[in-house]
């Protein structure tokens, strides 16, 4: 009760005070200040001298990341193959109390460097790169790994960022100078593997009165000196013939093909030339009968796809068939090739 007729006494004091300065001023503004100086009596009569206390704001920093992934994910890496990195360097505002990540921004400007462990399993290209400024990739990099024989390694990410002390951006002609450097790191394992791959072509063939399918089924390996070869079986399926007012039956033997591949950037060139085998033609007539059996093979054929694999459909083949005793005749036809690759074992 005595501390609160203390702060009382001590208040009407300060009202006495500002009344007599109030004298000398012209009377709009001594109505004015007489306003305040009540709207003061009555806060501090009110509170005991007491001033608002402010709550304490958190305190925040900025803090830096940086992400490496392969573009393709967990795909198989073959020998040959490039394989695209892309980086990642990003900005955050964290509230260090109670912990919490703010806004995150990407990063553009920051200088990217990579390492190989294994330099003999590949090499990355670029050694470094700048996180870019485009808008529609900000604060990214991609880097690309070529794969030259199998084995395992890792790549190292490190990146730079500079922080230029303030001054240096306003006084002109002074230097950027750097008053801070944050490092920011990931890294990404690399396992490459010999692969292969298994080639398929449906073939259909057909001409008045014909038809003939033939299923190629092979697999191109990569050999010592790198380059893909392989054979195929190809398995022949006829059926019944009306010819020339005869019917029959045509069937040809089991066959076989060469493979070839080339591996062109990211693209695979595929090549098949398939050997000749033999066709058995029955024809049953009236009085008699004829069997023939000459000689059948396909056009060869060659497809594109990407490394990873592909299809081709309706690509146009051929199929020459010269005629025993008559004029060699061709069945026009079509071939949908499948090129699938898979981890040689």
């Amino acid at each position: 009760m005595q501390a609160i007729d203390k702060n009382f006494d001590s208040v009407k004091v300060l009202y006495t005070n500002a009344r007599r300065r109030l004298r000398a001023v012209n009377p709009a503004h001594r109505r004015h200040r007489i306003f305040m100086a009540l709207v003061l009596v009555l806060t501090f009569g009110s509170t005991g001298f007491s001033l608002p206390v402010q709550a304490a704001t958190a305190a925040t920093e900025f803090r830096f990341f940086m992400t490496a992934k392969k573009v393709r994910g967990n795909a198989a890496i073959c020998v040959g193959d490039n394989v695209r990195i892309r980086v990642q360097v990003m900005r955050a505002e964290v509230v260090i109390s109670p912990g919490n990540l703010g806004y995150i921004q990407n990063l553009p400007g920051a200088l990217v460097t990579g390492s190989v462990s294994n330099v003999s399993v590949g090499t990355l290209q670029p050694a470094s790169i700048r996180t870019g400024f485009y808008s529609i990739d900000p604060g990214g990099a991609e880097f690309q790994f070529h794969a030259d024989k199998v084995g395992t390694t890792s790549i190292s990410f490190k990146g730079t960022i500079n922080h230029i002390w303030w001054a240096s951006k306003y006084l002109i002609g002074l230097p950027a100078l750097t008053d801070r450097t944050d490092f920011v790191t990931d890294q990404v394992g690399i396992t490459v593997e010999q692969c292969q791959y298994k080639v398929m072509a449906i073939s259909h063939f057909s001409t008045a009165g014909v038809k003939l399918l033939a299923i190629m089924d092979g697999v191109l390996i990569k050999n010592e000196d790198g380059n893909l070869t392989g054979t195929a079986a190809v398995n022949w399926i006829g059926g019944p013939v009306t010819l020339g007012g005869c019917n029959g039956t045509m069937e040809v033997a089991p066959g076989q093909a060469t493979l070839v591949g080339e591996q062109a950037g990211e693209q695979l060139i595929v090549d098949v030339t398939y050997h000749e085998t033999t066709l058995g033609h029955l024809y049953n007539c009236i009085p008699g009968s004829v069997e023939i059996h000459p000689p059948v093979i396909p056009d060869p054929v060659s497809v594109t796809v990407p490394v990873s694999g592909g299809d081709i459909f309706g690509k146009d083949q051929n199929l020459s068939a010269p005629c025993y005793m008559c004029e060699e005749y061709d069945m026009s036809g079509f071939v949908n090739v499948d090129v699938t690759r898979v981890v040689q074992h």
